[in-house]
């Protein structure tokens, strides 16, 4: 990748976030091939990342299950919604995927379509 397709990353921490939450985000942009640039305030830490990630999902947390949108990786080459779990139920065709399940967005239309794919995600893995 050349350096003008660099990627950067700016995460502003939740006031109450604790020390290890800033660790686990660190490490996170870490393993997605940020360098990441630290600044602590008197109340909110900014962590800056700086690099060429292998891929960049814009993905929410909720409780012990990852909702996300990824551009494509070297699981799927295409956009793709997922649901990630720790471990997915065996014998259900729902987890494709080795950390979930996944599809790809040219099979979900529209948002009501993705909201169903998260949605049932979400009732499978209770």
């Amino acid at each position: 990748m050349r350096e003008s397709e660099a990627k950067t990353m700016i995460v502003a921490m939740q006031d109450h976030a604790t020390e290890e939450n800033i660790q686990l985000v660190i490490e996170r942009m870490v393993e997605l091939g940020f360098n990441v640039h630290r600044t602590t305030g008197a109340v909110q830490t900014i962590l800056a990342g700086v690099g060429t990630p292998e891929h960049f999902d814009v993905a929410i947390r909720v409780q012990d299950m990852n909702f996300g949108v990824s551009p494509g990786d070297g699981f799927i080459e295409e956009p793709y919604a997922y649901v990630g779990i720790a471990s997915p139920p065996a014998g259900d065709m729902f987890w494709n995927a080795p950390f979930g399940a996944a599809v790809p967005l040219r099979e979900l239309p529209d948002a009501r379509a993705a909201t169903r794919f998260f949605s049932e995600g979400r009732d499978r893995a209770r």
